[in-house]
């Protein structure tokens, strides 16, 4: 207790402490001045205690700021991050329940339909030109950055079908709106060799994983393919998409099929070798029937073409009936029963005959 010195002077003895007299314990010996002119220095206790605890608020725990503060050494374990990104507590998730998310490369769509008996129209994979072309019809769509394809293993039907619905939604829309009454239009898709085949039962995250492709090939040639049960001819969906139909279907449009799929089967091309007739003098002409245009050919008539069918064969001269053998020999003179070198004496003495006349 430091003395503050006597009417607004300092103390001249500059006393850092109090101590009373012998005869006069309330006089400092060291400087004569009374204890009341010696103040109290406040602790460090008193000081804090002037200012008001609940303002100083904990904006973090203890575990995050040494978590923060510790960023980039090597964890020695007990210590968590302050937040977990999504990508973390996805991972954590599937740990905890055995799934795991799988990406694929692209999903798209066969629109041929399926036949009487539920097989596809097409049993051939749409061509990579194929998969391209029809990016921009919606009915294809490859993963980006930005849209990753994931799904997981453990997901039930319902998921599959709200994950196809997310990334194919004029599909599904005007599905909805052209076949109101169907529960499910569409169906799975598998590949075997070089041949597609149709799945029409309930598709789980399980069953995409099994038939996306071969593990050992990586995500680039991951595929899930799907078909609609109805065909749904290319002018419906061309040139841009199906904003128009779908537009014309909430109107309350019918819609009737004004021309087959592109997705159909080619018909076999067939040949004919015709015969055409033109002044007199016949041409022959091959004719092959496009895959497209089989039945778009106009027929020409019987006069002008001829189909030749086979090669005909010439007609030999007939064989003589009931004639007698001297008959048969003027006409096949027989030589095979003459001794060897008959026929050559016979021609010498011929000549030697005629020199001689």
């Amino acid at each position: 207790m430091p003395c503050k010195g006597r009417k607004g002077k300092a103390c001249s003895e500059r006393c850092v402490a109090f101590r009373g007299g012998k005869h006069d314990s309330d006089k400092c010996r060291d400087c004569g001045h009374r204890s009341r002119h010696h103040t109290s220095t406040d602790s460090i206790e008193d000081i804090v205690a002037r200012y008001d605890t609940q303002e100083l608020r904990k904006r973090t725990t203890d575990v995050a700021a040494r978590a923060e503060s510790a960023a980039g050494f090597r964890s020695r374990g007990g210590a968590q991050p302050s937040v977990e990104s999504a990508k973390t507590k996805e991972k954590k998730k599937n740990k905890e329940t055995g799934a795991h998310m799988v990406e694929v490369d692209h999903v798209y769509v066969i629109t041929t339909g399926l036949d009487s008996d539920g097989e596809l129209r097409r049993n051939r994979p749409p061509t990579p030109a194929e998969i391209e072309r029809r990016r921009k019809f919606g009915l294809t769509i490859f993963r980006t950055q930005e849209r990753p394809l994931r799904f997981s293993t453990e997901w039930s039907e319902q998921n599959v079908a709200e994950w196809l619905r997310k990334h194919l939604p004029d599909l599904f829309e005007f599905l909805d709106l052209m076949y109101p009454h169907e529960d499910k239009n569409w169906v799975f898709v598998a590949k075997a060799h070089s041949d597609v085949y149709a799945i029409d039962r309930g598709i789980d995250g399980a069953m995409l994983d099994k038939y996306k492709g071969a593990a050992s090939r990586g995500k680039k040639h991951f595929v899930v393919r799907i078909a609609t049960k109805q065909r749904i001819p290319s002018a419906w969906y061309t040139p841009n998409g199906f904003a128009n139909v779908i537009e014309r279907l909430r109107q309350g449009e019918e819609l009737m099929a004004e021309s087959e799929s592109e997705d159909e089967a080619p018909r076999k091309k067939s040949k004919r070798v015709a015969m055409k007739t033109a002044k007199g003098k016949a041409k022959a002409k091959v004719e092959s029937d496009s895959e497209e245009e089989v039945s778009a050919e106009t027929q020409s008539s019987e006069d002008d073409v001829v189909v030749v069918k086979q090669k005909q064969i010439p007609d030999l001269p007939p064989l003589p009936n009931e004639e007698s053998d001297s008959d048969i020999e003027e006409i096949f003179p027989s030589t095979s029963l003459l001794p060897l070198g008959a026929g050559s004496s016979r021609r010498k003495r011929s000549r030697s005959k005629d020199d001689g006349d």
